[in-house]
């Protein structure tokens, strides 16, 4: 299944929300983030970018996004 940004961004406004993406330390998930420091999951929360922004930087002529596996 291929990764549809149009998809997601008429989602958003549908749903009149704010989707935004931050970035996890690698190989850590939420959960874990919180129970190593709670603070540091608060300034990614803080300091996530909305979805467009990310797309933008994601973009890349001939990418094919698809979905994580």
């Amino acid at each position: 299944m291929a990764f549809d940004a149009r998809g997601l961004l008429h989602q958003e406004a549908r749903l009149k929300a704010d989707i935004r993406v931050t970035t996890l330390p690698e190989g850590m998930d939420p959960d874990e983030v919180v129970a190593r420091d709670p603070q540091e999951w608060q300034q990614l929360v803080e300091g996530a970018n909305p979805v467009v922004c990310m797309l933008w930087k994601l973009w890349r002529p001939g990418v094919i996004f698809q979905t994580p596996k």
